[in-house]
């Protein structure tokens, strides 16, 4: 539901999603995107402080672990990765 939220707000990228249990296993809760509003993801930029501000909000339990990473081909990227909250 957090993604399409985003999604209805801003025009997103999504690079890959990708699984964070380090063994391979598990459902994909992670997601690279590298993207906003057709931008290149930009640290200090309008559209990352939005995404950050409204995933902030979440309630704890919800909210994703936001990485800025600047390793992606000739951009840069956020990685959410949500908790699992099935345990």
């Amino acid at each position: 539901a957090t993604l399409a939220t985003l999604a209805d707000t801003l025009d997103l990228g999504v690079d890959s999603f990708r699984d964070a249990a380090a063994e391979g296993s598990g459902p994909l809760r992670s997601v690279r995107i590298d993207r906003l509003d057709g931008a290149t993801v930009q640290r200090d930029g309008p559209a990352t402080a939005a995404v950050v501000r409204m995933l902030g909000a979440q309630q704890g339990i919800f909210r994703p672990a936001v990485e800025y990473v600047s390793d992606v081909g000739d951009g840069s990227a956020l990685v959410l990765t949500f908790p699992d909250t099935t345990t």
